[in-house]
């Protein structure tokens, strides 16, 4: 090949070859088609302990037609503005309650629904009047304590559910939603924020009550954080791997229904209504060794390629290649 065949071909590499290697090398290691494990173990929560509190629930909503637990219909971080009122949650948090594991695939922490809308027929269960974010929630790692120490990960799943209330699988009104999401870890007062996650799902979760066990659907949905290899590495480097002291922030940045835009507030929402919602975690783990291995193997070969079609694309390519014929 000519010089400026060989520039052409550098360009390639860098223009489109590379930006693909680059992401897969980021990825070597990664726990694809690896089973999610229980991030909440009951067992090992404290006696008494609050599982979290909520931090902001669903931005500007109608707070003189709501009541709910503590009688806070609104939450801004952290704080209660409702009827005028403004004071911290002091309480507000989630029960370490556990979950019948025949219900539902992982344990489970309880936490109270903000509040229901008022009409003249008495309670009516809360359906989005809110608004659509951020719906935001500090939980500690003392309860959501299930990941090893010293190990890491690079998907997390949580998700969100209402049991207060069954519906026919096919001829409820369910939606679709797609959801914007972040996560911020909090570490010995550092933190640690990952964004620009987004879930497409809907709020249909199928569900076998116990002790019947007959099909039936609730209002739910799960959120996935997908952390590339380097981003598991940070994570585990920058707590040590102490996962029980590691809290987090979940955050939902903006829900919105693709097919309607504009009519989230009037969507059934798992963690809407007067009594609890329940809220599950898990991970899927990922070798911390194999990974380092594999990313520094993967760079390594993909700094001498590069460099090779760097060198090929200039005068001293025959010289390069000259020495190394001489090696031989």
């Amino acid at each position: 090949m000519n010089a400026l065949q060989w520039n052409a071909l550098a360009i390639v590499l860098v223009l489109v070859v590379l930006p693909f290697a680059v992401a897969f090398v980021s990825n070597l290691g990664s726990s694809e088609g690896n089973d999610f494990k229980d991030g909440i173990d009951n067992s090992k929560a404290p006696t008494g302990a609050f599982g979290g509190f909520w931090w902001n629930n669903g931005g500007e909503n109608y707070s003189s037609q709501y009541s709910g637990i503590g009688s806070c219909g609104y939450v801004v971080d952290y704080n209660c503005i409702d009827s005028g009122f403004n004071y911290p949650l002091t309480g507000y948090g989630a029960l370490a309650m556990p979950v019948n594991s025949l219900d539902f695939e992982f344990d489970a922490v309880a936490w109270p629904q903000t509040h229901y809308r008022i009409s003249d027929a008495g309670n009516e269960p809360y359906a989005g009047y809110s608004g659509d974010g951020p719906f935001e929630w500090f939980v500690y790692g003392a309860t959501y304590n299930a990941i090893e120490n010293n190990n890491t990960f690079d998907r997390l799943k949580f998700g969100f559910f209402d049991e207060s209330a069954s519906y026919n699988c096919e001829s409820h009104n369910w939606v679709n939603l797609s959801i914007e999401q972040s996560i911020t870890f909090h570490y010995q007062g550092k933190n640690l924020t990952y964004n620009s996650f987004i879930t497409e799902t809907d709020n249909k979760q199928i569900h076998y009550p116990f002790p019947n066990f007959h099909e039936t659907c609730i209002v739910g949905f799960e959120i996935l954080y997908d952390f590339s290899s380097f981003e598991a590495l940070e994570l585990v480097n920058w707590n040590g791997g102490n996962w029980d002291q590691t809290n987090y922030t979940i955050t939902i940045e903006k829900i919105s229904q693709p097919d309607n835009p504009g009519n989230v507030r009037s969507t059934q929402l798992p963690f809407a209504g007067n009594g609890y919602f329940l809220h599950t975690m898990a991970y899927s783990p990922i070798d911390e060794v194999s990974v380092n291995f594999f990313i520094n193997i993967g760079t390594l070969v993909l700094a001498i390629a590069t460099f090779a079609v760097g060198i090929a694309s200039t005068p001293y390519w025959d010289p390069f290649k000259n020495t190394f014929r001489g090696i031989q």
